[in-house]
Protein backbone atom coordinates (compact mmCIF):
# COMPACT_ATOMS: atom_id res chain seq x y z
CA UNK A 1 0.00 0.00 0.00
CA UNK A 2 1.35 3.41 -0.98
CA UNK A 3 1.64 6.30 1.47
CA UNK A 4 -1.18 8.14 -0.34
CA UNK A 5 -3.57 5.20 0.03
CA UNK A 6 -2.52 4.69 3.64
CA UNK A 7 -3.35 8.32 4.45
CA UNK A 8 -6.66 8.11 2.58
CA UNK A 9 -7.63 5.02 4.59
CA UNK A 10 -6.36 6.30 7.94
CA UNK A 11 -8.36 9.53 7.88
CA UNK A 12 -11.88 8.01 7.79
CA UNK A 13 -10.77 5.24 10.14
CA UNK A 14 -9.66 7.85 12.69
CA UNK A 15 -12.97 9.69 12.36
CA UNK A 16 -14.88 6.96 14.19
CA UNK A 17 -13.01 7.21 17.54
CA UNK A 18 -12.95 11.00 17.20
CA UNK A 19 -16.75 11.05 17.03
CA UNK A 20 -16.84 8.96 20.22
CA UNK A 21 -14.75 11.44 22.22
CA UNK A 22 -16.85 11.21 25.41
CA UNK A 23 -16.63 7.42 25.33
CA UNK A 24 -12.87 7.21 24.83
CA UNK A 25 -11.66 10.08 27.02
CA UNK A 26 -10.73 13.71 26.38
CA UNK A 27 -6.97 13.13 26.45
CA UNK A 28 -7.11 10.45 23.75
CA UNK A 29 -9.53 12.64 21.77
CA UNK A 30 -7.04 15.50 21.73
CA UNK A 31 -4.16 13.26 20.66
CA UNK A 32 -6.31 11.66 17.95
CA UNK A 33 -7.41 15.12 16.84
CA UNK A 34 -3.81 16.25 16.39
CA UNK A 35 -3.10 13.02 14.50
CA UNK A 36 -6.04 13.79 12.21
CA UNK A 37 -4.73 17.32 11.67
CA UNK A 38 -1.34 15.88 10.73
CA UNK A 39 -2.97 13.45 8.28
CA UNK A 40 -5.03 16.26 6.81
CA UNK A 41 -1.95 18.42 6.25
CA UNK A 42 -0.11 15.46 4.71
CA UNK A 43 -3.10 14.84 2.43
CA UNK A 44 -2.99 18.48 1.32
CA UNK A 45 0.74 18.22 0.62
CA UNK A 46 0.18 15.07 -1.41
CA UNK A 47 -2.43 16.93 -3.46
CA UNK A 48 -0.54 20.22 -3.77
CA UNK A 49 -0.71 19.95 -7.56
CA UNK A 50 -4.51 20.18 -7.32
CA UNK A 51 -4.22 23.31 -5.15
CA UNK A 52 -1.96 24.96 -7.73
CA UNK A 53 -4.29 24.14 -10.64
CA UNK A 54 -7.59 24.79 -8.89
CA UNK A 55 -8.45 27.79 -11.11
CA UNK A 56 -6.86 26.49 -14.30
CA UNK A 57 -8.38 24.55 -17.15
CA UNK A 58 -11.98 23.82 -18.03
CA UNK A 59 -14.38 24.10 -15.10
CA UNK A 60 -16.87 21.32 -15.82
CA UNK A 61 -19.88 20.84 -13.50
CA UNK A 62 -18.32 17.68 -12.07
CA UNK A 63 -15.03 19.47 -11.40
CA UNK A 64 -16.83 22.41 -9.80
CA UNK A 65 -18.72 19.99 -7.54
CA UNK A 66 -15.49 18.32 -6.40
CA UNK A 67 -13.79 21.68 -5.86
CA UNK A 68 -16.66 23.09 -3.79
CA UNK A 69 -16.78 19.94 -1.66
CA UNK A 70 -13.00 20.01 -1.12
CA UNK A 71 -12.91 23.71 -0.20
CA UNK A 72 -15.86 23.35 2.18
CA UNK A 73 -14.18 20.34 3.75
CA UNK A 74 -10.97 22.34 4.14
CA UNK A 75 -12.86 25.19 5.86
CA UNK A 76 -14.58 22.76 8.23
CA UNK A 77 -11.26 21.10 9.08
CA UNK A 78 -9.61 24.45 9.85
CA UNK A 79 -12.51 25.52 12.08
CA UNK A 80 -12.56 22.11 13.74
CA UNK A 81 -8.84 22.18 14.52
CA UNK A 82 -8.90 25.78 15.73
CA UNK A 83 -11.89 25.28 18.02
CA UNK A 84 -10.41 22.05 19.36
CA UNK A 85 -7.11 23.73 20.23
CA UNK A 86 -9.03 26.58 21.90
CA UNK A 87 -10.83 24.05 24.13
CA UNK A 88 -7.78 21.90 24.82
CA UNK A 89 -7.18 21.04 28.43
CA UNK A 90 -4.41 18.48 27.95
CA UNK A 91 -2.14 19.32 25.00
CA UNK A 92 -2.50 23.12 24.97
CA UNK A 93 -3.50 24.21 28.48
CA UNK A 94 -1.03 27.11 28.32
CA UNK A 95 -2.90 28.96 25.57
CA UNK A 96 -4.74 32.15 26.64
CA UNK A 97 -8.19 30.94 25.59
CA UNK A 98 -10.17 31.58 28.75
CA UNK A 99 -13.71 32.70 28.06
CA UNK A 100 -13.75 31.06 24.64
CA UNK A 101 -14.85 27.59 25.71
CA UNK A 102 -18.60 27.99 25.10
CA UNK A 103 -18.22 29.40 21.58
CA UNK A 104 -15.43 26.96 20.75
CA UNK A 105 -17.56 24.03 21.91
CA UNK A 106 -20.45 25.06 19.67
CA UNK A 107 -18.16 25.47 16.66
CA UNK A 108 -16.36 22.20 17.41
CA UNK A 109 -19.59 20.23 17.69
CA UNK A 110 -21.04 21.65 14.48
CA UNK A 111 -17.83 21.34 12.47
CA UNK A 112 -17.25 17.80 13.75
CA UNK A 113 -20.51 16.64 12.18
CA UNK A 114 -19.92 18.66 9.01
CA UNK A 115 -16.40 17.26 8.73
CA UNK A 116 -17.70 13.71 9.08
CA UNK A 117 -20.40 14.19 6.43
CA UNK A 118 -18.18 16.12 4.01
CA UNK A 119 -15.32 13.65 4.28
CA UNK A 120 -17.71 10.82 3.44
CA UNK A 121 -19.19 12.79 0.52
CA UNK A 122 -15.66 13.66 -0.65
CA UNK A 123 -14.70 10.00 -0.55
CA UNK A 124 -17.75 9.16 -2.66
CA UNK A 125 -16.90 11.83 -5.22
CA UNK A 126 -13.33 10.66 -5.63
CA UNK A 127 -14.12 6.95 -5.40
CA UNK A 128 -16.42 7.15 -8.42
CA UNK A 129 -14.48 4.39 -10.23
CA UNK A 130 -14.70 1.93 -7.35
CA UNK A 131 -18.29 0.70 -7.85
CA UNK A 132 -17.90 0.15 -11.62
CA UNK A 133 -14.75 -1.86 -10.91
CA UNK A 134 -16.66 -3.82 -8.27
CA UNK A 135 -19.46 -4.43 -10.76
CA UNK A 136 -17.04 -5.91 -13.30
CA UNK A 137 -15.64 -8.32 -10.72
CA UNK A 138 -19.03 -9.53 -9.47
CA UNK A 139 -21.04 -11.89 -11.63
CA UNK A 140 -24.44 -13.54 -11.47
CA UNK A 141 -26.56 -12.82 -8.39
CA UNK A 142 -23.58 -11.47 -6.43
CA UNK A 143 -23.86 -7.93 -7.84
CA UNK A 144 -27.55 -7.31 -6.96
CA UNK A 145 -26.94 -8.92 -3.56
CA UNK A 146 -24.05 -6.55 -2.82
CA UNK A 147 -26.07 -3.55 -4.06
CA UNK A 148 -28.99 -4.58 -1.84
CA UNK A 149 -26.66 -4.83 1.15
CA UNK A 150 -25.19 -1.40 0.45
CA UNK A 151 -28.69 0.07 0.13
CA UNK A 152 -29.77 -1.56 3.40
CA UNK A 153 -26.72 -0.23 5.26
CA UNK A 154 -27.31 3.25 3.77
CA UNK A 155 -30.94 3.22 4.92
CA UNK A 156 -29.78 2.21 8.38
CA UNK A 157 -27.23 5.03 8.21
CA UNK A 158 -30.01 7.53 7.45
CA UNK A 159 -31.91 6.37 10.52
CA UNK A 160 -28.77 6.52 12.66
CA UNK A 161 -27.95 10.00 11.30
CA UNK A 162 -31.31 11.29 12.59
CA UNK A 163 -31.28 9.25 15.82
CA UNK A 164 -27.79 10.48 16.75
CA UNK A 165 -28.96 14.09 16.40
CA UNK A 166 -26.34 15.01 13.81
CA UNK A 167 -28.61 17.40 11.86
CA UNK A 168 -29.12 19.39 15.06
CA UNK A 169 -25.39 19.51 15.67
CA UNK A 170 -24.64 20.63 12.12
CA UNK A 171 -27.06 23.53 12.20
CA UNK A 172 -26.32 24.64 15.80
CA UNK A 173 -29.73 23.56 17.07
CA UNK A 174 -28.14 21.44 19.79
CA UNK A 175 -25.47 22.89 22.05
CA UNK A 176 -24.24 19.58 23.49
CA UNK A 177 -23.70 16.04 22.27
CA UNK A 178 -25.38 13.41 24.39
CA UNK A 179 -23.77 10.00 24.87
CA UNK A 180 -25.07 6.76 26.31
CA UNK A 181 -22.14 5.66 28.45
CA UNK A 182 -23.57 2.13 28.68
CA UNK A 183 -23.58 1.73 24.90
CA UNK A 184 -20.91 -0.63 23.54
CA UNK A 185 -18.33 1.14 21.40
CA UNK A 186 -18.94 -1.40 18.66
CA UNK A 187 -22.55 -0.22 18.31
CA UNK A 188 -21.44 3.42 18.19
CA UNK A 189 -18.86 2.66 15.53
CA UNK A 190 -21.34 0.59 13.50
CA UNK A 191 -23.84 3.45 13.43
CA UNK A 192 -21.25 5.97 12.31
CA UNK A 193 -19.76 3.60 9.74
CA UNK A 194 -23.26 3.26 8.26
CA UNK A 195 -23.66 7.06 8.24
CA UNK A 196 -20.30 7.38 6.48
CA UNK A 197 -21.39 4.87 3.85
CA UNK A 198 -24.67 6.75 3.36
CA UNK A 199 -22.93 10.01 2.46
CA UNK A 200 -20.18 8.28 0.48
CA UNK A 201 -22.88 6.69 -1.68
CA UNK A 202 -24.61 10.08 -1.91
CA UNK A 203 -21.36 11.57 -3.20
CA UNK A 204 -20.94 8.79 -5.74
CA UNK A 205 -24.52 9.06 -7.01
CA UNK A 206 -24.29 12.86 -7.20
CA UNK A 207 -21.05 12.65 -9.16
CA UNK A 208 -22.52 10.15 -11.60
CA UNK A 209 -25.67 12.25 -12.06
CA UNK A 210 -23.70 15.43 -12.76
CA UNK A 211 -21.40 13.67 -15.24
CA UNK A 212 -24.35 12.00 -17.00
CA UNK A 213 -26.21 15.31 -17.23
CA UNK A 214 -23.16 17.07 -18.68
CA UNK A 215 -22.59 14.27 -21.19
CA UNK A 216 -26.23 14.36 -22.27
CA UNK A 217 -26.09 18.13 -22.80
CA UNK A 218 -22.93 17.79 -24.88
CA UNK A 219 -24.50 15.08 -27.01
CA UNK A 220 -27.69 17.09 -27.40
CA UNK A 221 -25.74 20.15 -28.49
CA UNK A 222 -23.65 18.17 -30.96
CA UNK A 223 -26.60 16.24 -32.38
CA UNK A 224 -28.66 19.41 -32.65
CA UNK A 225 -26.01 20.99 -34.83
CA UNK A 226 -25.95 17.98 -37.12
CA UNK A 227 -29.74 17.74 -37.34
CA UNK A 228 -29.97 14.46 -35.43
CA UNK A 229 -31.83 13.71 -32.22
CA UNK A 230 -30.90 11.62 -29.26
CA UNK A 231 -32.72 8.29 -29.11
Amino acid sequence: MTLRKAVDCAMPALLLPLMAYALIGEAFHEVAGMAMLGLFLLHLWQNRAWLKSIAKGRQSPARILRTLCSLTLLAAAIAQAGSGIAMSGHLFPFLPTSGMAADARAVHLACGSWLFVLMAFHAGLHGRKLLPQLGRKLTGPALPAVCACLAAVALYGAEAFAARGMPGHMFLQTAFAFFDYDEPLLCFFADHAAIFLLFALAGHVTQQAVEWSSLRKCRSSGDGQSGRKLP
